[in-house]
């Protein structure tokens, strides 16, 4: 009897535990996704102090690995890109091999702009999960380099987006691109 009931704890608490972890990584998909937009929507309005304030808020909750999560595509929980079916990441290995067509750059414009924006918004949030120590070329500084640039660059695409130039929205998406790859280079 002790054995039966011991069987049943164990695999109650697997159950329980599988549940909760399938239930946390949805809501901090979901989750993540309105605080991203919404420090994406401060630094857009150039409210760079209250989108660090919320960058900071949105760091405790949330996972780094969670926080890349939100470069895929919205059916896989990710922010995706408005009027596409990609993702962000997808999107800005596209642009990196070829700038739009003036067709796509006059569709795509806006959302690439606020794409730009949610860049610099993880950007700002990653910031806040750097490591506590150095490990390598895993330091702290090399962390930061890599946050600043992701947010730099992010505004820089949004703002080649707004312009609606082709070739300034390839050439940004290329250094953001470039950006994270180093970054995963070193930290992946």
């Amino acid at each position: 009897m002790l054995k039966v009931r011991f069987g049943t704890m164990v695999v109650s608490f697997v159950t329980a535990a599988g549940v909760l972890l399938a239930l946390g990584t949805t809501a901090i998909g979901q989750g993540g996704e309105d605080q991203v937009k919404k420090i994406a929507a401060l630094i857009k309005k150039g409210d760079m102090v209250g989108a660090k304030k919320a960058a900071a808020d949105a760091a405790k909750g949330i996972d780094i690995e969670d926080v890349m999560h939100l470069f895929k595509p919205a059916k896989k929980k990710g922010i995706g890109v408005t009027g596409s079916d990609q993702g962000i990441e997808q999107a800005l290995n596209k642009l990196n091999q070829n700038a739009p067509t003036p067709a796509v750059m006059a569709k795509m414009a806006d959302a690439y702009e606020e794409m730009g924006y949610n860049v610099a918004a993880i950007g700002l949030i990653t910031e806040y999960k750097a490591p506590e120590k150095n490990n390598g070329k895993m330091t702290k500084k090399a962390w930061l380099e890599s946050t600043t640039g992701m947010v730099e660059n992010g505004v820089k695409f949004a703002e080649a987006a707004k312009g609606k130039n082709a070739a300034d929205v390839k050439a940004q998406a290329t250094k953001v691109n470039n950006n994270c790859n180093a970054c995963h280079t070193t930290f992946r």
